[in-house]
């Protein structure tokens, strides 16, 4: 492994195992070393079932395998699995770790990355805070929020990190003064995901919740850096996309993010598929404000649920 790459590797912040298509493990980065509390040097070869005991449960040999074969990445979230890479002698109920793993090809041969993504400290965080809000209830009025904390319950959707409403409309309306002074145009895109309530009916609110993520995590991955995007509540989601350069450009837009989302989900050893209905209305042709833009394509949204879903529909005055 180059030098350079192999000592980056080792600092940055993330757990980084690379396994062979063995699932011997090549490399063990240093956040790894100080979760579990073992040394690189006595892994190299090693599988990882033999380091990691977590990883000797079939479901995880199996995602692997599944990541060689198809190329297709992976995702376990902590709500499901707790965690992953932990000390000998503590329960796996005392972290919390999302888990992503990747395919990647060198020189002929195939590994899998495995991303360690521990979020205990977040995890913990959010427990405080809900005893905290208990605590509130019942009369006690002098809790210390640290303003870290605070800004970001005021500015985001606990969930998904995605815009909640009230910062989407301070971000819309300085993206309304913009427009006015440039004569540009803007288009808003109203998502509904199709078919998500029996996800949830079906294999539960937890699973529900990680198809939240991960269509966040698509849309947030995929919208230029001139948009922004909020949850609306439930499966709803609303997307601002600043330089529109005329109608058909937002409908391009739209489709592609359709394409997107209607990709095979990956979640817990389940293929998940779903789709989504958007509605598509323009700044300043149908509307002037967040309110308004966001009614009408409420309205071509759900003009798409009533004619087959999976579609985009720009927003017109006939719906």
């Amino acid at each position: 492994m180059n030098e350079l790459l192999y000592k980056t590797l080792k600092l940055i912040n993330l757990g980084v195992i690379i396994l062979d298509d063995q699932h011997k493990i090549v490399f063990f980065s240093n956040k790894i070393e100080k979760l579990c509390n073992i040394p690189e040097k006595k892994v190299l070869g090693k599988k990882i079932e033999e380091v990691l005991p977590v990883f000797s449960d079939a479901q995880y040999s199996t995602m692997i395998d599944v990541v060689l074969c198809t190329g297709q990445s992976r995702f376990c979230s902590s709500a499901l699995h707790k965690s992953f890479v932990f000390p000998k002698g503590e329960s796996r109920n005392s972290r919390r770790q999302n888990m992503r793993l990747e395919f990647i090809s060198s020189e002929g041969k195939q590994y899998v990355i495995i991303q360690i993504i521990d979020i205990s400290e977040t995890f913990n965080n959010e427990l405080l805070l809900k005893d905290n809000i208990i605590q509130l209830k019942k009369g006690i009025e002098d809790l210390n929020f640290t303003k870290a904390a605070t800004e970001r319950m005021a500015k985001y959707d606990v969930l998904t990190g995605l815009l909640n409403r009230y910062y989407f409309e301070i971000k819309f309306n300085e993206m309304i003064q913009e427009a006015e002074e440039t004569n540009e145009r803007f288009a808003l895109l109203f998502i509904d995901i199709d078919g998500f309530k029996i996800v949830n009916d079906e294999l539960g609110h937890m699973i529900g919740d990680g198809i939240l993520q991960l269509v966040s995590g698509r849309l947030k991955n995929n919208i230029r850096s001139n948009g922004f995007i909020m949850r609306m509540g439930g499966d709803e989601f609303v997307v601002a996309q600043k330089n529109t350069i005329n109608i058909s450009h937002a409908v391009k837009i739209a489709h592609n993010l359709l394409e997107i989302l209607r990709k095979p989900y990956y979640i817990d050893g389940k293929v998940i598929n779903i789709s989504a209905s958007i509605g598509v209305s323009i700044y300043p042709d149908h509307a002037k404000n967040l309110t308004e833009l966001i009614s009408k394509a409420d309205k071509a949204m759900y003009y798409t649920k009533k004619h087959g879903k999976n579609r985009v529909q720009l927003y017109n005055d006939s719906l």
